[in-house]
């Protein structure tokens, strides 16, 4: 849960409501004065709520294909969700997804090589709380 910070606010003499909000976005907080009969803001000079914009943006996530070594002659293995890493999820939230994972092309065990194995899906998460990035390995 986030709440913005307010320069000045003195919960003696202010009220401040919508302010929790968990999910990325943009939102309005509203600030307003307890004794509006004798007080007024030092900018304005009035005793007007006042209206402010706050941001949460999405929290990054990276998705990285974990490198596999394969001995000469072996079988490649089949990739699965134990074929890369997710950093930067706060649990219990999902992504709503599972990431697309595959080689680059059929790996050849018959001789000494290197085949990229290739990670991607969607930039978002399904609720747009995060921000995805992948790394082939």
């Amino acid at each position: 849960m986030q709440q913005p910070a307010l320069s000045g606010f003195n919960s003696e003499h202010m009220v401040i409501s919508n302010n929790s909000k968990k999910d990325a976005g943009t939102y309005q907080v509203t600030v307003s004065l307890k004794d509006k009969e004798n007080a007024v803001w030092a900018d304005t000079n009035d005793n007007l709520d006042k209206v402010l914009t706050w941001v949460i943006d999405p929290a990054e996530v990276r998705i990285k294909a974990k490198d596999i070594v394969i001995k000469t002659g072996d079988v490649a293995p089949s990739l699965n969700a134990d074929s890369y890493q997710v950093s930067g999820i706060i649990l219990p939230d999902r992504l709503g997804f599972i990431p697309e994972i595959a080689y680059e092309a059929a790996p050849d065990t018959a001789k000494e090589g290197t085949v990229a194995i290739i990670v991607s899906g969607p930039v978002s998460s399904e609720d747009g709380n995060y921000a995805v990035t992948y790394e082939n390995g």
